[in-house]
């Protein structure tokens, strides 16, 4: 007479279903053989399956972030190789916010089904929204202040302002580049940083790609207080799970410094 085959499958013919390295026999629902831990056959498979998984998804995430900055920075040279300094305000702001919104749109599609809504997250509540908004006017006194140490030691005069209609200055240089940048750097670069990364290390980065984005309209001298304000903005991101209290905040930085200036 045969003796029971020593297998991993759901009990058969041939006999119940054995561990395959000591023989011990499983229950239909055992995930571990109890004598010897070893998994069984059916649940190795699935965390197998699982790790391919989210291998693959990590590495489609990871190929999403890179390309996403990258294209950032490709932009960023682009800009800065056309010489777009130079050119009318409405222009530069006009080309550089389109090409970015061009890269924020492939990064979610590289990002996958559901990124989109995973980027603007859920709806912020009205608490929120003020004090993100409150926090756009301490953003703006750190950059006043900043820049008047800067052109203070280096003898700089401030920029004239523009001599065109406020609500035109108002919609192109307060509310396009608050909903663009944010939707780009709090949205976009942040769900593909917080994927696979930390919150600290998604608002830091973030950051740090904000300060760059303007440097095409301001140089390197913003840099500084803008890296601040993007720590505040990926702040308020983290805190509230929302871009609305960083756009908010955005909004009136931009819009209190057009005023002023």
């Amino acid at each position: 007479m045969m003796s029971p085959r020593l297998d991993d499958r759901k009990g058969t013919a041939r006999g119940p279903r054995r561990c395959p390295k000591c023989g011990e026999e499983l229950k239909k629902v055992a995930k571990y053989c109890p004598r010897c831990g070893r998994p069984s056959k059916t649940h190795l498979l699935q965390k197998i399956r699982a790790f391919k998984i989210e291998n693959e998804k990590t590495r489609r995430d990871v190929r999403a972030m890179g390309l996403t900055y990258g294209g950032v920075v490709v932009v960023l040279a682009v800009l800065g190789l056309a010489g777009c300094g130079e050119w009318h305000w409405a222009a530069r702001l006009g080309l550089s916010n389109a090409l970015f919104v061009a890269v924020g749109t492939l990064g979610t599609l590289l990002l996958g089904k559901g990124a989109n809504r995973e980027c603007f997250a859920r709806g912020a509540a009205g608490p929120e929204i003020a004090l993100g908004a409150l926090s756009g006017l301490a953003t703006l006194a750190v950059g006043l202040a900043y820049f008047w140490l800067i052109f203070s030691a280096l003898g700089l005069e401030w920029p004239d302002s523009e001599s065109l209609p406020l609500a035109a200055l108002i919609i192109e240089m307060a509310l396009f580049p608050a909903l663009v940048e944010e939707w780009l750097c709090r949205g976009v670069l942040w769900t593909a940083t917080r994927r696979v990364s930390s919150r600290r290390m998604a608002i830091v980065v973030t950051a740090m790609l904000f300060a760059f984005l303007h440097i095409p309209g301001s140089g390197y001298l913003g840099v500084p207080h803008r890296f601040f304000a993007g720590l505040v903005f990926g702040w308020w991101r983290a805190r509230s799970t929302s871009l609305l209290p960083g756009m908010a905040g955005h909004f009136v930085n931009n819009l209190c410094a057009l005023l002023i200036f």
